[in-house]
């Protein structure tokens, strides 16, 4: 795992077009399973020759060229790749999308508090029988 003020860049290029998947422990054992029909992933980019990812946390990224989905790239019998890691400083730009995340979650937060007390403040109508 990446320490909280890095992120990595990581970049594939290929020859040839292949499927790229960003997958957690989780997916990767989805993936993996031999008996699994379908797994699920963070990130599916298919029948590409170009991959980029920035972001941090424990990831595990697959290049596949193998028909393994409708929408996936053809096999290939031999692909070359060019893949491109680096571990960097969070820029400015990376500590602003984590404060905007951080700002929209509170809003909502602050949201559904403020509505629940407005919705249990109202006063209830009673109804008179005649």
């Amino acid at each position: 795992m990446t320490e909280p003020n890095k992120v990595l860049d990581v970049t594939v290029k290929t020859n040839k077009p292949v499927d790229f998947y960003l997958l957690t422990d989780k997916e990767y054992d989805e993936y993996t399973n031999p008996t699994s029909i379908s797994f699920h992933y963070e990130i599916a980019d298919e029948n590409t020759t170009y991959f980029h990812w920035r972001g941090n946390g424990n990831y595990y990224l697959v290049i596949d060229n193998m028909n393994y989905t409708l929408s996936g790239a053809m096999s290939h019998s031999a692909v070359n790749y060019t893949i491109d890691v680096k571990l960097e400083n969070k820029d400015i730009v990376d500590y602003f999308w984590d404060y905007i995340g951080y700002f929209v979650c509170g809003t909502l937060l602050i949201m559904v508090i403020a509505t629940s007390a407005w919705l249990y403040s109202k006063p209830k109508i009673k109804e008179v029988k005649k």
